[in-house]
């Protein structure tokens, strides 16, 4: 929708998108003192599909019927799942408290649903293609006290317009 469709400066747009990620983190632990001190590195890797909604704003920076560049801000609500989700090397106490180290699959709890601010700029050519790139600010798929899990993307993107220009 055009905010003064005679102008065409301002456009407000919905956008659904559908993201893929694959995600590995990881962090070294020494344990143990002295000459028994080793180092061991902690890893949790998950691949995350997300159904992407983002209401936005566009402004035309620059505006013909050729050529237009823009710029725009939104906020992406964003619905998650996710596979293949396992830690690996994970400190542990166990019931003697001693330091054991566990290998264990859906070991964090990742969110399904999390929101996120998002910018785009990009070229329109012909009042038909699109052409952006964008960013999107982390966003927290875990829920935890301690520490969190974030996601921040960047993305590139090629659009058909449809409908009246």
């Amino acid at each position: 929708m055009f905010g003064n469709p005679a102008i065409k400066k301002i456009i407000y747009r919905a956008e659904l998108s559908f993201l893929m990620g694959q995600y590995e983190m990881s962090n070294d632990l020494n344990v143990g003192s002295g000459t028994n001190e080793k180092s061991i590195k902690a890893k949790y890797v998950f691949n995350q599909y997300t159904a992407q909604l983002t209401p936005q704003i566009i402004f035309n920076i620059y505006n013909t019927n050729k050529l237009k560049f823009f710029a725009s801000a939104g906020l992406s609500l964003n619905l998650s799942g996710y596979d293949k989700s396992r830690g690996t090397n994970i400190p542990y106490l166990d019931d003697y408290g001693e330091t054991i180290f566990i290998s264990e699959d859906n070991y964090l709890e990742l969110i399904n649903f999390n929101y996120s601010a998002r910018f785009n700029a990009g070229l329109v050519l012909n009042n038909r293609f699109e052409l952006s790139a964008g960013y999107s600010v982390p966003s927290a798929v875990t829920q935890y006290a301690e520490y969190n899990i974030v996601v921040q993307r960047v993305t590139l993107g090629i659009n058909f317009l449809l409908g009246k220009h």
